[in-house]
Parts: C-alpha cells; structure tokens; sequence
C-alpha cells in the first residue's frame, strides 16, 4: 500500500486545521490522509481542466482532497451539510495496516 506525498506546506495546514493533529509526525499525517482517502467518497471532476490532469477529489467528513499522481495537492477543512458515514470496521483496519499510532 503506497502512502501519498504530502508536500510540506499541506502539512503544517493539516496541523493547524485539524482537530487533534498540532504534534502529528509528517509520515503520521501523510499514513492519516492516505487512510483518509481510502474511506473517502470519491467526487467526480470539478471540469474537463481536473479530468486533463488526473486530479481526483475526495470528501472524509469535513475535509477535502485532492489527490494528483500519488501525491496530496489540496486540503480544505470546511464544514459541509454534505452526509457522509465513515465505515468504522474499515477504519480500524486501514490504521493497523498502515501504522497509524
């Protein structure tokens, strides 16, 4: 299982914008979001300009991300009225496999 690159400054947003990740790792936050993806609802491209470019967006809650050739090029943590139901089983599951502590 490929754990996705996340560029620096993604990292010190998804810090400060999460809730309970001020002290999280780069490596445990890129595990977390890789999780995240996984679980996430993928959402169709935004415009033939996204398709073109392979971005692939993902909704996890409240937070959204954009993915491009393995690597994280957008979050945004912005509260939605959008229903979403994280499978908890799965979740539990993906953390033991990638060795989210």
């Amino acid at each position: 299982m490929e754990i996705l690159k996340l560029p620096y400054e993604l990292y010190k947003y998804y810090k400060t914008c999460t809730k309970d990740n001020e002290n999280i790792t780069r490596d445990q936050a890129a595990r977390k979001l890789t999780r995240n993806v996984m679980l996430a609802d993928e959402m169709p491209p935004r415009n033939d300009l996204d398709k073109e470019k392979g971005n692939k967006m993902y909704h996890f809650g409240n937070l959204h991300i954009v993915t491009r050739q393995g690597t994280i090029i957008h979050l945004m943590n912005h509260q939605s009225k959008r229903k979403w139901n994280k499978d908890e089983q799965r979740y539990q599951e993906l953390n033991k496999e990638l060795g989210i502590i």
